[in-house]
């Protein structure tokens, strides 16, 4: 890069760096105009058209950079925001299939940054597919975000009660117990694990968990009511008998 083109790229840098998107953009468009083939380049015009609502000229830059930099992930993500902006789901849909493969390819080196925005979409794709019941989907989805982050408490408890709405019990146990490994306080866990007991009949390990919990705050209401329920029903069961 010569010289003068250096500077131009270092004021618009640090114009973008600031905020000061309009400024940045005049530096970096004449960038360009002698260096076509930066890919950091192409990103954050990217971002900066994509912030003045310019969203298919966003996507163009964006795509731009990665056909320079096929690895270049925070593109691939800015490219999936600014295709699902101008309503082309399919196409960011696609983007971000490609951007998870890069990332799973080459894990070692990913930006923690980056990988904590995949992991972000794959779950947020994976609640939308629990909310209408697409079982099978989201355990893929939560698999994926599992893949990125293999100790986040949050992940396994949401694959563990995806497991548990699709009635497989035994692999809802097995990722709500990573979980409590990883976090032994998260109330939350405690009180999903009991119920998956509770469900598979195993009422002693239930209460345990429900027991658990109440230790750790006298006051938790869910606890408190799993807890009475049960004593109600053993009460029912003895008069019956």
């Amino acid at each position: 890069m010569k010289e003068a083109v250096h500077d131009l790229y270092l004021q618009g840098k640090l114009h973008f760096n600031h905020g000061d998107y309009e400024k940045a953009r005049e530096c970096l468009e004449m960038v360009l105009s002698h260096e076509p083939e930066l890919a950091e380049v192409h990103g954050k015009l990217g971002t900066i058209y994509h912030a003045d609502g310019k969203f298919r000229k966003a996507s163009t830059a964006f795509r731009r950079a990665l056909e320079i930099n096929p690895s270049y992930t925070e593109a691939a993500l800015n490219l999936v925001i600014s295709l699902n902006e101008s309503g082309r789901f399919e196409e960011a849909e696609e983007v971000f299939r490609r951007a998870a493969r890069i990332v799973q390819g080459a894990s070692l080196s990913v930006d923690p940054f980056v990988r904590g925005k995949l992991t972000g979409m794959h779950v947020e794709t994976a609640d939308g597919y629990m909310e209408i019941g697409w079982f099978n989907e989201a355990i893929q989805e939560y698999g994926m975000a599992l893949k990125l982050r293999p100790e986040s408490t949050e992940v396994l408890t949401k694959l563990g009660l995806a497991h548990r709405e699709k009635g497989e019990m035994n692999e809802a146990v097995h990722y709500l117990n990573r979980a409590r490994s990883l976090n032994p306080g998260h109330i939350p866990v405690l009180l999903h694990l009991g119920l998956t007991y509770y469900k598979q009949g195993r009422m002693d390990l239930a209460i345990e968990e429900w027991n658990a919990a109440k230790r750790m705050d006298p006051d938790c209401r869910e606890a408190t009511v799993f807890l009475r329920l049960v004593d109600d029903s053993s009460d029912t069961g003895a008069q019956s008998a």
